[in-house]
């Protein structure tokens, strides 16, 4: 079946989480005129990410949501991988487990695609955009840096990488997510990447974010790893090997 709206929720411990998000989405969503489904992947989660799910689903929506797994933990790149390439919407957005921006952000994005968009990107660094509470400051620096440094390997020019609200025709989600390699954090950057190299429209919209305290992100090692997956990137991109 195709959907109008496909989400993909990637699930690393969120025991504590997930129900109340699905929850949230699912009552907004039955506000809309749309069909949709959401596929939650969790992806190896250590806690009890799965079962919570599986619960709300019964509770919610159960032929709506729909849960894969990994067996162990890939990486929130694979997570999402996996999630875009089950799912059937015309259009598929990227939520974060913790809901950090607000499900109702959808209803602002969606009319560019109808304009032709192939790529609508949450950012939360230009004007219009509402951080109701910021991340600590080493973050927000290292993202910072994060963003110049990607863009200037990568991306080309988009404000705001790592924001985890995107909309994409469901097309282009295809397209772009057969193609991907990161697994881990980076996985924005390959997303942008592909986005351009393969002629899709990027259009950046503001939104409302909320910092979450229980971040899984660990400062050191995952800027590291992030750093290694860019120039990977760079590196593939160089020797030909995106197709």
């Amino acid at each position: 079946m195709t959907y109008d709206l496909s989400i993909v929720i990637p699930a690393y411990n969120e025991a504590r989480t997930i129900a109340g998000t699905l929850e949230t989405v699912t009552r907004w969503l039955a506000g809309t005129a749309w069909s949709w489904e959401i596929l939650v992947v969790n992806d190896g989660s250590r806690d009890a990410t799965a079962s919570e799910t599986i619960r709300a689903a019964r509770a919610l929506a159960p032929r709506q949501i729909r849960l894969l797994e990994h067996a162990e933990n890939r990486g929130k790149g694979a997570a999402v991988r996996t999630g875009v390439l089950a799912s059937t919407g015309r259009a598929v957005l990227l939520y974060d487990a913790d809901g950090a921006t607000p499900i109702g952000e959808t209803a602002k994005c969606l009319p560019y695609l109808n304009q032709g968009a192939d790529l609508v990107a949450g950012s939360r660094r230009i004007a219009g955009s509402t951080i109701r509470r910021h991340q600590p400051w080493v973050r927000q620096i290292l993202g910072a840096c994060y963003t110049v440094l990607t863009n200037w390997l990568v991306a080309g020019r988009v404000s705001d990488i790592t924001c985890g609200f995107k909309l994409l025709r469901g097309e282009a989600a295809h397209a772009i997510f057969s193609r991907m390699r990161v697994a881990g954090w980076s996985f924005d950057a390959e997303v942008f990447y592909l986005a351009r190299r393969l002629g899709y429209r990027i259009v950046e919209v503001p939104v409302i974010w909320t910092d979450q305290p229980n971040t899984k992100v660990r400062l050191l090692r995952d800027a590291a790893a992030s750093f290694t997956e860019l120039l990977a990137i760079r590196r593939r991109a160089f020797r030909g090997e995106y197709r």
